[in-house]
């Protein structure tokens, strides 16, 4: 019972983070008159497994989070500026530490 009622209030609070934040986010400024570009987006995701296997163990194996961006600045029309970076960090690992 304990374990259904785990997997229903993991279910429902993915359910609200996910309606409630937009997926992607984009930004202007002006930087010396000129547009500078900022994109962006987090994602969050878990896995749970049923029982031990060879490559898994019962309950959550893993909370994913994903942190990505990137910018565009146009200094002419010969010139411009792109750079984007990924950060991809597991926390599961501290979870079960405490």
């Amino acid at each position: 019972m304990k374990r259904k009622v785990l997997i229903i209030l993991l279910l429902v609070s993915m359910l609200s983070v996910s309606l409630t934040l937009s997926s992607a986010v984009a930004e202007e400024f002006s930087v010396l008159g000129k547009p500078l570009y900022l994109f962006g987006y987090v994602t969050q995701g878990a896995t749970y497994g049923l029982k031990n296997t060879y490559d898994t163990e019962q309950g959550f194996n893993s909370a994913m989070m994903n942190l990505f961006a990137e910018g565009d600045y146009q200094i002419s029309n010969t010139l411009g500026f792109y750079a984007s970076s990924m950060v991809t960090v597991d926390w599961m690992y501290q979870l079960k530490e405490s």
